[in-house]
Order: structure tokens, then C-alpha cells, then sequence
């Protein structure tokens, strides 16, 4: 039902004001109903992006930037997905799982978690291909996360050996890619 539908029944009945076609009435009454119906629409869209699991725009962007970056690069459902295994991680999270659930909140899935508990050492490995700003985000984040008392290492690798491998390219179809050092080490 629109607002002009509400107000209308609701005065109707009365017989206070003649709200026939072409009225001053009428007229008023239409004029209030589109301004109330943008405000009706303006509270359900901050409604829904009050809580993650129905947030589409700046909803997300809100939190993410409480975290670092906006995450734009991923799907809705992602980006939920990660805010909210954000805000489950707490102070009694320090454990494997944890750390797990922690790595997996910055949007990374291809990792690995060792451990070294005689030597207060973490070494997380991020196996996702990503950019330079990613990559510094990503390191700062784990950084910000991880005990003071734990030594941490964290390696950023992209594509492994075995998957470079796979490609089965010979060594002149990787000369022709004629790339610099940098690009190779990369």
C-alpha cells in the first residue's frame, strides 16, 4: 500500500474533507505521499544496511574501513562472509582455528599455518595472487592481529612451483614473455 493509500482510507471514513478528483485536498495529500514514501525508502535502505547480512553498499564500506580497505574487488556475499568472520574473532581466538578464521576474514583462501610452539613462532603463508597495496594490507592486518609474545613470519608467495610447472612451459616460451627480474621474482 502506498502512503496515499494510508492516508487516504484513514481520512476517508471521517468525512472531515472532501478528497475527490481535483481537489486542494487531494492535491495536498498526493504532494505529502511522495515525500513520504522517499522517506519510507531512505529508512528501509539504512535498515538494511545496519546489519551485515542484509547490507548491499555502504553498509560494508563502513565497516571494512574500520578494518583497512574496502574490499570492492569481491562479491556482496563475500564481503558479508568476511565481516563477519572478522567480528567473531576475539581475544580467546589466539589458537590454530582461530588464526584460520582470522586469515580467511581478509578475503584470503589459499594459505598455509604453521606453528612452532618452542619458539613462540607463527609462519603463515599466503598462497593468493594479489597486488602490492593487497599484499601490505594483508601483512599489516595478520601483524595487528597476532600476540605481541608470538615471532611471526609471513610469506606472501602467489603461485607456487608445482603450479608454474604445470603450465609445461619450455624455457623459450618464457623468454618470450620477456619479462624483468622483478616481474619474475613476483
Amino acid at each position: 500500500m502506498t502512503a496515499f493509500e494510508a492516508m487516504f482510507r484513514k481520512l476517508a471514513p471521517l468525512g472531515l474533507y472532501n478528497t475527490g478528483e481535483g481537489t486542494n485536498i487531494r492535491a495536498e495529500l498526493e504532494a505529502y505521499a511522495v515525500a513520504l514514501q522517499e522517506y519510507r525508502e531512505h529508512i528501509e535502505t539504512a535498515l538494511r544496511e545496519c546489519f551485515i547480512s542484509t547490507s548491499q553498499s555502504f553498509g560494508l564500506e563502513i565497516r571494512e574501513s574500520v578494518f583497512g580497505n574496502i574490499r570492492s574487488d569481491y562479491t556482496t556475499s563475500q564481503r558479508r562472509q568476511m565481516l563477519i568472520l572478522r567480528k567473531s574473532f576475539n581475544d580467546g581466538d589466539f589458537t590454530l582455528d582461530g588464526f584460520d578464521r582470522m586469515i580467511r576474514s581478509f578475503g584470503v583462501s589459499n594459505y598455509t599455518i604453521l606453528e612452532s610452539p618452542e619458539t613462540y613462532t607463527v609462519s603463515i603463508g599466503v598462497n593468493d595472487d594479489c597486488g602490492e597495496a593487497d599484499r601490505a594490507w594483508i601483512i599489516r592486518q595478520i601483524a595487528l592481529a597476532l600476540p605481541a609474545q608470538l615471532n611471526s613470519n609471513i610469506y606472501l608467495t602467489g603461485s607456487t612451483f608445482s603450479e608454474l610447472d604445470s603450465e609445461n612451459m619450455t624455457f623459450e616460451v618464457f623468454d618470450y614473455a620477456d619479462r624483468t627480474w622483478s616481474e619474475i621474482e613476483s
